[in-house]
């Protein structure tokens, strides 16, 4: 029923950490809390003269990246574009408001101050390279590798320019030691960053030749609605033409649920299997839904309890399905889903998805309602054609 298609302008469909995703939703706002909160509680430990902050800036950095670990795992589960604001800018604005609290008591900010930022430099480098890797985007992996490589030379920096540093000016042995310690940080700052552009622009050069073969076999989202546009054009002149009585839009879309209707199904199923065969299309997963215990619900509780059940799991189905899904009510109580670019690899996804859809229309006040899935794909029925006598 679901299935993750290759978008190569930096794929919103990619499903491979939605398990992880699931998780970090329901604790998201507990990550941002516990994160805001201690920003307050550095706040009220500065400003009540406590001088022992380089404890705290330790723990606190150590707190932050485990904290912020959760919020980058959130950077996959947006590219499923189910989100209106993207956690990394949260996550980045927090450490904005930490490194802007140390900065201004930046004496005594040392170590730890380079410990969070080196930490924060590889969270948004493996984060992002991840993403990149998810999106297929060599853009965003190169604005990755140097995004990390400026925050651990900031780290490098800062440090190196503590007052501790720059106001006390030590002599003889004293002064060798300290310089061969800087030329020591600047040497492993530089040994790191070198690493850090010789593996991002690896991946990047590496992505951009995955991005050049994929645009020769796959048309992406935007480009296969065009197409679909084009063709419902060209069935409703047809019709226009070679019919008495012209279909018009009510033919296509269900009034209670505005899915698509049985007509409509039949309509782009036919376009699904031209665009298939003219290799532009991956394959298709074809699933049909029946909602088991419709009729009783009918019976018991009228049509007006029965058709707000059918607009509570057309809600549902909206918000866990891509935009580039088609869903349609084939028949009062059978639905069915139309996912361009998807295989069988994703039965075990596409069942969660239902159970999710389900646990809303059970939370609306119809806990007796119950969805069974089938599944098929457009190539496997190609093959069934294909091998039968």
């Amino acid at each position: 029923m679901y299935i993750a298609m290759f978008d190569l302008r930096g794929s919103q469909n990619i499903y491979l950490l939605d398990i992880f995703g699931d998780l970090y939703q329901k604790y998201l706002h507990h990550i941002l809390l516990a994160r805001t909160t201690m920003l307050l509680f550095l706040g009220i430990w500065v400003l009540s003269g406590t001088r022992n902050l380089q404890d705290f800036l330790y723990y606190s950095s150590l707190l932050s990246l485990m904290l912020g670990l959760g919020l980058a795992y959130f950077l996959f589960r947006d590219a499923t574009n189910r989100f209106r604001w993207n956690p990394l800018y949260a996550l980045i604005a927090l450490d904005a408001l930490l490194l802007a609290v140390i900065l201004l008591y930046r004496p005594y900010a040392t170590e730890p101050l380079l410990v969070h930022l080196n930490g924060q430099a590889f969270l948004y480098y493996f984060a992002l390279l991840g993403w990149s890797v998810l999106s297929y985007s060599p853009v965003i992996t190169a604005w990755a590798t140097l995004c990390s490589v400026f925050f651990w030379n900031l780290g490098v920096a800062l440090f190196l320019s503590a007052p501790y540093v720059v106001t006390l000016v030590p002599v003889g042995a004293e002064h060798d030691m300290m310089m061969a310690s800087n030329s020591g940080y600047w040497n492993v700052g530089l040994q790191q960053s070198i690493l850090m552009l010789a593996i991002g622009g690896m991946l990047s050069f590496a992505l951009w030749q995955l991005r050049e073969q994929l645009g020769r076999q796959i048309i992406s989202e935007r480009e296969f609605h065009e197409i679909l546009l084009q063709e419902n054009k060209q069935i409703q002149h047809e019709q226009e033409h070679q019919s008495e009585t012209p279909r018009s839009l009510g033919d296509y879309i269900d009034t209670v649920t505005g899915l698509g209707t049985r007509l409509a199904f039949q309509r782009d199923s036919e376009q699904f299997t031209k665009v298939f065969a003219e290799g532009r299309l991956i394959d298709l997963t074809i699933a049909f839904i029946n909602l088991e215990g419709a009729e009783k619900l009918l019976q018991e509780r009228g049509q007006e309890s029965y058709d707000e059940m059918i607009r509570a799991f057309a809600i549902a189905a909206r918000k866990q399905f891509r935009s580039s899904d088609m869903a349609y009510r084939l028949k009062t109580d059978q639905f069915a889903l139309l996912a361009p670019g998807a295989t069988r690899a994703n039965s075990v996804r596409l069942q969660t998805l239902l159970e999710n859809i389900m646990k809303y229309v059970n939370a609306q006040g119809f806990p007796e309602i119950q969805g069974k899935m089938g599944l098929s794909t457009l190539e496997e029925a190609e093959q069934k054609a294909a091998d039968a006598p």
